[in-house]
């Protein structure tokens, strides 16, 4: 099995690092990785300031629109997606 591991700097644009998760997953699939695995803060960029009440506001469901769009990602490439 070939894992891929993404470091992509996240940033608390979420948008923008949904966008550069999903070219991580087809980047993966096109090295014939089995899986790729991100960082827990990939999506949103949490920044761990100790503030619950930041934080809330960043959350998101799961499942829930960012990961409905990983996980279609992932099954069109044939890779396995895990945050």
């Amino acid at each position: 099995m070939r894992v891929a591991l993404d470091v992509t700097k996240a940033t608390q644009n979420k948008g923008k690092n949904l966008e550069a998760m999903l070219e991580q997953i087809r980047k993966a699939a096109r090295h014939k990785a089995s899986l790729v695995l991100f960082g827990e803060a990939a999506p949103t960029g949490l920044i761990n300031n100790d503030d619950p009440v930041h934080d809330v506001v960043i959350a998101e469901p799961i499942p829930g629109p960012t990961i409905d769009a990983l996980a279609r990602s992932a099954r069109d490439a044939r890779i396995y997606g895990y945050t």
